[in-house]
């Protein structure tokens, strides 16, 4: 227990430094919010100006200079002051975070508009909006029904940039949406988007979203951060609720152009999920070891979870080294202790079955051992009764359903059809192939084995669904 005990300690203080970041955040979404009202308002002005230099001077007077606005480098100053304040504050809690965290580029912004001499030349087409899907388990449940163990749904309509246009979370149905009432109050929103691959033309995304701020009406308040696994949704107001979701890092696949600079690739790895078994805790964990950023020596990603505690890749840790013969991973290590890089030394051994964690804990040597084996074919198949939604060439149909091995859809106006599926699962994969008459979906599961995505091989129509009962 001394390994858990050392861990809990340290884990509170870096939850203390979160939530001061957090905090850090919050102020600088304003400052963004205020900096963007002040950004308009210009442009309304310089309009107005043009409009009266106009008239000035049709009647025959002096055109007049626009005036200067002082206040905007206020703004300016202030949120430059606050990025570097949440710099300081998020390198509290994640000063371990590996060098290869640092170098992905962030997307969701916009690059400034060139003019080329010679006159506009022909834009491209810009690329329809997409949808892509983040599953996740909900780990803790205040307030609310008893949702702790229960599969979530995030769905993120993504635009060029990229950038989000979107978020939409279904946990026991419809859960958070932005055209819900806020009532009054004052709503931060902030976002950001990376992009990688692993074969041209499919893409998948890590997002950053946040609709924060003290309201009155029903929407709830959302931090998404999939980059730390991380998903909190809560309502203060009437009906209060908090809920603590794990998400996957990435999302599901989307197929296409690009919606940035495409220069982002992953490792060629194939994923892995194991359970992990150790004699010093009553239940199963849940090891998941995913491709990472290619072009480092830390190419893949280890997370390991029990039940609502991250024992390994807390944060923006877990970055390993794996080796692998044609995809396959083989073997994952991190050499480094917390005092080091943030994290427990680990060493994964799959042909073995074996993790080991260590690390020195105030000078003293602590260590832990599980034992892996591959999910059975009873907890990750798609048998018992599913609800998720279809999307059939770019309209969503909320109404799927799966039981018993027959899948249904039902139309906005009343009408649908069914039909029988077979499914085959690769359980060490985390991955699953759904056949419907002559339709193939090639599909992976979220954490805990709760929700299941999926992209039909042949089209863009996709589906989600979220296990109701075994």
């Amino acid at each position: 227990m001394a390994f858990r005990d050392d861990r809990d300690a340290l884990r509170a203080k870096a939850e203390a430094a979160r939530r001061e970041a957090e905090e850090l955040q919050s102020e600088l979404a304003e400052a963004k919010a205020a900096l963007a009202a002040q950004t308009a308002k210009d442009v309304r002005d310089e309009r107005e100006l043009e409009r009266l230099r106009a008239q000035v001077e049709r009647l025959g007077g002096p055109p007049r200079q626009p005036k200067a606005h002082p206040n905007r480098p206020m703004y300016i100053a202030l949120g430059v002051g606050l990025v570097v304040a949440i710099g300081a504050g998020t390198a509290l809690f994640a000063r371990g975070d590996k060098a290869a965290v640092d170098r992905v580029p962030v997307g969701g912004v916009p690059p400034a508009e060139q003019h080329i001499a010679g006159g506009p030349e022909a834009s491209p087409a810009p690329v329809q909006p997409s949808v892509v899907r983040l599953p996740g388990i909900v780990v803790r449940s205040d307030g609310a029904s008893q949702l702790a163990g229960r599969g979530c749904i995030v769905e993120a309509t993504l635009t060029e940039g990229p950038a989000i246009r979107s978020v939409s979370v279904y946990c026991d149905g419809l859960l958070y949406e932005p055209g819900q009432s806020s009532g009054t109050g004052m709503t931060l929103r902030d976002s950001s988007v990376v992009e990688a691959t692993s074969d041209p033309g499919a893409w998948r995304y890590r997002l950053s979203y946040q609709d924060t701020g003290e309201r009155t009406g029903p929407r709830p308040q959302v931090r998404l951060d999939s980059a730390r696994h991380a998903l909190r949704v809560w309502r203060e107001s009437e009906d209060p609720f908090d809920l603590e979701i794990f998400v996957d890092e990435w999302s599901s696949v989307r197929r296409g152009e690009a919606l940035s600079s495409g220069e982002e690739r992953f490792a060629p790895l194939d994923p892995v999920r194991r359970v992990a078994r150790s004699s010093e805790r009553d239940a199963d964990c849940e090891l998941s070891i995913d491709p990472w950023i290619a072009g480092h020596d830390l190419n893949c990603r280890v997370v390991l979870r029990c039940g609502d505690e991250l024992v390994y890749g807390e944060a923006l840790s877990g970055m390993c080294a794996c080796t692998s013969a044609d995809g396959r991973i083989l073997q994952a290590e991190d050499g480094s202790t917390t005092a080091e890089d943030g994290d427990p030394a680990v060493v994964v051994d799959l042909d073995a079955g074996t993790l080991e964690l260590s690390d020195v804990v105030q000078g003293d040597a602590v260590a832990e051992s599980f034992q892996l084996s591959v999910p059975t074919d009873e907890r990750c198949a798609l048998e018992g009764r599913w609800e998720g939604a279809y999307t059939y060439q770019g309209t969503t149909y909320p109404g799927l359903s799966l039981d018993s091995g027959n899948m249904t859809v039902r139309g906005a106006a009343g009408g649908g059809w069914m039909n029988s599926v077979h499914s085959r699962a690769v359980c060490g994969e985390n991955a699953a192939l759904l056949t419907a008459i002559d339709r193939n979906y090639a599909g992976t599961f979220g954490p805990g084995f709760q929700t299941f995505v999926a992209l039909q091989v042949e089209t863009d129509d996709s589906f989600w669904f979220r296990r109701i009962e075994r």
